[in-house]
Order: structure tokens, then C-alpha cells, then sequence
């Protein structure tokens, strides 16, 4: 009788939907909030803007490694944008933010879930005449206390909901909130939730594409299906088994890492590795169903940012999300050192 072999389950992009029963006393929300003033709303470059019309900024500061969605934003709701450096370990470069003025605001970006380093959180307690906006996106649980005036997080960035993102303030934070809640804000997560082996992306990926794409800065409200996932859902597990496969990954991959660390104390979001060819290495690796993000292909920053323009060729991220065990990181170790 002639074998069949089953095909290698898919591994990476969307989630499948977040659907907690029960309330959990160490929810995610209440992790993030712990009693502070917050405010929720669909996206974070939403959540930016709307924290620099709370502190009344005009211009803003932004890392040279980031999303050109949140430079997009920024722009086109009427910003004066300036840019300082980090380096090729994501570190910021000082001297770069020498120019700050008070009243001006300065994006931070806690990047892959670490927290920013020790030279900017330093500056930020000599400059109280800043605002400091920390961008947590891509964070469940940094391992430094947050020193942002308003903490920005973005929990559809790691967990299968439709849309979020939540803002921490030091002072009480209301926004006016007018537009309706996009349609179909679901729909991907539940198609791939019916594709648990993820072997039909053709199913989930378009609609998770037309959902991000619709993404806009405008105030528009976080559903409440979303609010209500995050308020319910809890974060030890999860978190746990981040940091194990980060601790499986770096057994077999620390030559590649971003940050060639055993273990870690923050939550991550994935684990970034640099290679001499990213788009290549994530063309090949999705022909084995492991879909790997880019953050990020494409940078809005001037090009005398060098370092921030070499990272983003060689940098990808590899999945360690709780859908996945220490075998599934072994695959991925095999993978990526195969190739």
C-alpha cells in the first residue's frame, strides 16, 4: 500500500479568533490598565493622534525604524514630523534627539516586546517637558515600567481580534470618539479559526489584507467584541509560552538573532532574526507554510538613516506565539538553517 504523508501545518500570520468563556482575573486588559486612566479606540496610529490632540503637540518625533501606516497618519492628519536614529540593535541614538523642544512630542517604540533602552528611558526622566508617547504595539508585557505620558497598546497585534488599541494615560484621557466601527472587523480570524491546520491561506490572508488596508487614523471606537475578548482573556499562559519558544529558538538561532539573548524577561512578539536577504528567506520559507512577517520592508525615514535602511533587508520575524509547542520550534530552527 503506497504511504501518504500529511502536509506540514501551516505556521505564522493571521490568528485564529479569540473567543475567551470565561473572565479571567488576570485578564490582559487589566494587566495593561492596573486601575490607571485608559481609553480605547480602533488602531494605534488613531490612538497617536489622538494623544497628540489631548497634549496639544504640533509635532512629533519619530524613531527611523517604523511603520510608514503611522507616518502615513501622522502626515495626513497635518503633523510637522521629524525623525531621530536608532541602530542596527534598534538602540536609539542620542544624539539624534538633541533638537527636542519642549512641547514637542517623541514617539517610542518598545520594538518585538522589549522594552526601550536604558539611555532613552534616562533622557525621558531629564526631559519632563516632552511628551513621551511609548509605543507598545508590538508588546503584551515589557520588562521595564512604562514612562510614556500615554502608553499605546495594540492587542489585535498579537491576539485574533478585530480591532484595538489602548491607551494608557498619567492624566485623565477622554477622546471624542465619532465614527462607526468598521465592517467585517472579524471575518479573517474566523476563517482561518475554520482552517485550523492553516493549509488554505487563500480563505483568511485576502480578508485579513482588506481589513488592514480599511485601517485609517480616524477616532473610530475599538469594537466591543474586541474589548470584551481582551477584558476576559488572560496573559500568563500566553506569555509563558512566548518566552519558552524564545529560550527553544535561541538554542538553534542565536547567530541570527536581532538579540543573541537565551532567555528574555519581556513578552515577545516573535523572534527577530538577520539574515543577508530577508525577502528571500521569507519566500522560501513560505513555500514550507511558515508565513514570516517583515517589520519592516518599507521605512518612511530619510535614507541618511543608514542603519535603520540596512535592518530592514535583513530583518524578519520568526512566529513563537502560544499557537505553537517546542517541537514546532525545532521545525523552524530546521527550517531557517537549511536554507
Amino acid at each position: 500500500m503506497r504511504r501518504t504523508h500529511k502536509a506540514k501545518t501551516g505556521m505564522g500570520s493571521v490568528f485564529a479568533a479569540l473567543n475567551p468563556q470565561t473572565s479571567s482575573r488576570d485578564s490582559i486588559l487589566n494587566h495593561w490598565t492596573k486601575g490607571a486612566y485608559w481609553q480605547s479606540l480602533a488602531t494605534g496610529r488613531a490612538a497617536i493622534i489622538s494623544v497628540m490632540h489631548h497634549y496639544g503637540a504640533r509635532k512629533i518625533w519619530l524613531p527611523s525604524y517604523i511603520c510608514d501606516d503611522v507616518y502615513q497618519a501622522l502626515y495626513l492628519a497635518g503633523f510637522e514630523i521629524d525623525w531621530y536614529g536608532v541602530d542596527q540593535s534598534l538602540d536609539v541614538v542620542i544624539a539624534t534627539l538633541d533638537q527636542v523642544a519642549g512641547g514637542e512630542a517623541v514617539l517610542c517604540v518598545d520594538y518585538f516586546g522589549r522594552s526601550a533602552d536604558e539611555a532613552l528611558r534616562g533622557l525621558a526622566a531629564r526631559r519632563q517637558d516632552v511628551i513621551w508617547i511609548e509605543d507598545r504595539a508590538q508588546a503584551l508585557s515589557p520588562e521595564a515600567a512604562s514612562f510614556g505620558k500615554a502608553v499605546i497598546y495594540s492587542p489585535r497585534k498579537l491576539f485574533g481580534i478585530g480591532s484595538g488599541a489602548i491607551v494608557v494615560s498619567q492624566d485623565p484621557f477622554e477622546v471624542a470618539i465619532t465614527d462607526e466601527v468598521q465592517a467585517d472587523l472579524w471575518a479573517c480570524h474566523e476563517a482561518r479559526q475554520s482552517d485550523p491546520d492553516g493549509l488554505r491561506p487563500q480563505t483568511w490572508y485576502s480578508l485579513f489584507s482588506q481589513r488592514e488596508n480599511a485601517f485609517d487614523g480616524r477616532a473610530r471606537p475599538m469594537d466591543l467584541r474586541s474589548l470584551e475578548a481582551i477584558n476576559k482573556a488572560g496573559w500568563k499562559k500566553e506569555a509563558k509560552r512566548r518566552r519558552d519558544n524564545w529560550a527553544s529558538l535561541a538554542e538553534g538561532l542565536s547567530h541570527w538573532a536581532l538579540w543573541p539573548l537565551a532567555s528574555v524577561d519581556f513578552v515577545p512578539l516573535s523572534y527577530p532574526i538577520c539574515v543577508p536577504d530577508a525577502a528571500e528567506l521569507v519566500a522560501k520559507l513560505a513555500k514550507d507554510s511558515i508565513w514570516c512577517a517583515r517589520h519592516w520592508s518599507y521605512l518612511p525615514s530619510p535614507e541618511r538613516f543608514i542603519d535603520a535602511h540596512h535592518l530592514k533587508t535583513r530583518c524578519l520575524s520568526l512566529p513563537l506565539d502560544g499557537r505553537y509547542t517546542h517541537r514546532d520550534m525545532r521545525r523552524l530552527i530546521t527550517a531557517v538553517t537549511q536554507l
